[in-house]
């Protein structure tokens, strides 16, 4: 089990997004999160984002919700709103789906479930195994 452990230390350490502009506590986190939608060919230099509101636990999204599109440079650092009269057309262009967030935040969530899963059960048995 401990290395089970080491493993999901080590693929949270390497998958940790490189942008952050969460606040919290240690494992707990919630913010802002900027992550590229796409390139925007008419504009070199700049790509289209989307700027989202999110709570995380160990850098794995929980929950995402206030998302639209921005547009910021390819190093996610600084971002502008998209003007009214062009909104309609980024958005249809762009989808806030199309987000590429890295794998951990996508699907952290899942490995963190079922390790604690994995762990419940593994105390339940040896309580079982005495009683019988």
């Amino acid at each position: 089990m401990k290395k089970i452990l080491a493993v999901c230390v080590l693929m949270v350490a390497f998958a940790m997004p490189s942008v952050a502009s969460a606040k919290g506590f240690g494992f707990i986190s919630h913010g802002d999160e900027l992550v590229e939608v796409g390139p925007i060919p008419e504009a070199p230099g700049r790509v289209v984002g989307s700027l989202c509101q999110h709570v995380s636990v160990l850098w794995a999204n929980i929950y995402t919700w206030n998302c639209r599109l921005v547009v910021t440079d390819k190093e996610l650092q600084k971002y502008m709103e998209i003007p009214e009269p062009l909104q309609q057309e980024f958005e249809a262009r762009y989808s806030v789906a199309n987000a590429q967030r890295d794998v951990w935040a996508k699907y952290g969530i899942f490995v963190l479930i079922g390790l604690f899963g994995l762990m419940a059960l593994k105390k339940k048995k040896p309580s079982e195994a005495t009683a019988t």
